[in-house]
């Protein structure tokens, strides 16, 4: 199970395929949404279930205190 939006083996078929990923899925070093699949893989990261703020964002539990 992957707590990310997609598990990190469907971003290295993509990369192994020479496609870009799809909007949503990951990010570079500086957390900036990407759709290359090679940035993700070098320094780059998944994004969290939920994905990006215009995807509805993370879904996490906020403290009010």
């Amino acid at each position: 199970m992957a707590t990310s939006t997609v598990a990190l083996g469907k971003v290295e078929y993509k990369d192994r395929q020479g496609k870009d990923v799809p909007t949503g899925w990951g990010a570079d070093s500086h957390g900036q949404v990407s759709t290359d699949s090679k940035v993700i893989l070098n320094g780059g990261g998944l994004l969290p279930l939920g994905g990006t703020e215009e995807n509805s964002g993370y879904k996490g539990w906020v403290s009010s205190s």
